[in-house]
C-alpha cells in the first residue's frame, strides 16, 4: 500500500514522475499486490474529519468496519479491499482521487 500525499508534485524540478505502470509489473513479477492512493497526476487528499487522507480513511473503513468484506464471509482478502478502496476514494473526494492497483 503506497500512501503519498501530493503524489502529482511528488518529483519536480524537471525530474520525471515514476512510471507506476513500469514499477506495478515488477511487483507483480514478484508476487507483491500494489495499491496506491492515487494516480501519477493526482492530489492524495486529506480531511480534518477523517484524521487521515482519504486512502488511508478507506483502508481503516473497509478493514476496521468490515466493509470491504463484500462476500460476508467475515475474512477481507486483498482483491475485495482493492475493490472497496478503488470505489470508496473516488466517492469521498468527488472523483478527484483514484487509487491504482
Amino acid at each position: 500500500l503506497l500512501d503519498t500525499c501530493h503524489s502529482a508534485t511528488f518529483f519536480s524540478g524537471g525530474v520525471r514522475a515514476p512510471d507506476f505502470d513500469r514499477i506495478q509489473r515488477r511487483l507483480e513479477e514478484r508476487g507483491i499486490v500494489f495499491i496506491a492512493s492515487s494516480g501519477k497526476d493526482e492530489f492524495s487528499f486529506e480531511r480534518d474529519e477523517w484524521k487521515h487522507g482519504a486512502f488511508t480513511y478507506a483502508i481503516l473503513k473497509g478493514l476496521e468496519e468490515g466493509e470491504a468484506d463484500t462476500i460476508k464471509d467475515g475474512i477481507i482478502k486483498i482483491k475485495e479491499l482493492d475493490l472497496f478502496i478503488s470505489e470508496y476514494v473516488p466517492e469521498i473526494t468527488g472523483g478527484k482521487q483514484h487509487p491504482r492497483s
